[in-house]
């Protein structure tokens, strides 16, 4: 298992950025052909084409971030889904809020396909 982090850009005012969406999309197709899974933990919908490949690939994909702000359209494209805003206690360190959300935080997993050397399909 490799984890990548990369400190956020703190700017006057307080506004924070990771500014990481290129480095980390260039990090899983270059990885995506030698691993069986890669977790994205973004919620962020401009990952689609990025999911979409490396499935393509034949890559499972799963993510994990705050449903409530999360993508519809990554939510679906994914392999598999964690809400983190279903648990809270077990992924927020120090979490002292209310009561966690019912149900299920996992959407069941689609079943990968096999792998494949045609085109990649093509972003819009």
């Amino acid at each position: 298992i490799e984890t990548k982090t990369k400190d956020l850009q703190i700017f006057f005012g307080g506004a924070k950025k990771a500014d990481w969406d290129v480095g980390l999309a260039v990090d899983a197709i270059r990885i995506g052909s030698k691993v069986d899974a890669v977790v994205l933990a973004s919620g962020d919908g401009d990952f689609v084409p990025l999911v979409e490949y490396l499935k393509f690939m034949g890559t499972q994909v799963e993510v994990i971030t705050f449903g409530r702000s999360a993508s519809g359209k990554l939510r679906e494209a994914a392999d598999d889904f964690v809400d983190m805003c279903d648990d809270q206690r077990k992924y927020l360190l120090g979490f002292r809020g209310g009561s966690a959300g019912t149900g299920s935080a996992r959407r069941p997993r689609k079943q990968a396909p096999n792998r494949r050397k045609e085109t990649p399909p093509k972003s819009e």
